[in-house]
């Protein structure tokens, strides 16, 4: 009886322990919302609306310089991404004062341009931010996508499409 009894509880412990965990959906490149590099360093140019510039003319590198996987949520309030690593594992960029331009997509498609940054520059950029991370920076894992604008209607940062495919699937904060 004392062994059927050391049985059962040992199998209630068991299935009663083990919360299945759904596991996260990986995505492959392409999917979801990512931030590629231009594949030559395109500083910031006064003379072009970014607003207005044909995407799909800049050439991209290969492999997104943040993948949806790296992206854990977004805060459209703050245009803030909470990240699954820390900054100072972002990496493949050189930037210039005036910035090197990224692309964000959307399941490929190609959303909006902006420029990664150096935080020492002086250089001021009326467009879309992402000041480069600092080494001290190494554990944040917070990366903040700025609107250096008057023009707020010409702001893309949380379009439709951005915004509903973090919200189909669980990334959005609100």
């Amino acid at each position: 009886m004392k062994y059927l009894f050391t049985c059962f509880l040992l199998c209630s412990l068991l299935f009663s322990g083990c919360e299945s965990a759904s596991p996260k959906p990986e995505y492959s490149t392409g999917q979801g919302v990512e931030i590629y590099l231009a594949k030559q360093v395109n500083s910031y140019k006064w003379d072009i609306d970014y607003s207005q510039l044909n995407l799909d003319t800049i050439q991209l590198q290969t492999k997104p310089f943040l993948s949806y996987n790296q992206i854990k949520s977004y805060n459209p309030d703050n245009n803030t991404a909470t990240l699954t690593i820390p900054l100072s594992q972002l990496s493949g960029f050189q930037t210039s004062v005036h910035g090197h331009m990224f692309v964000v997509t959307v399941d490929g498609k190609r959303q909006y341009c902006g420029f990664i940054q150096p935080l020492y520059s002086s250089a001021y950029l009326p467009w879309i931010v992402i000041n480069e991370p600092l080494e001290a920076e190494g554990k944040d894992k917070n990366l903040k996508i700025h609107f250096n604008s008057q023009a707020a209607n010409q702001d893309p940062r949380n379009n439709p499409e951005i915004i509903e495919r973090l919200q189909k699937d669980g990334k959005l904060d609100k």
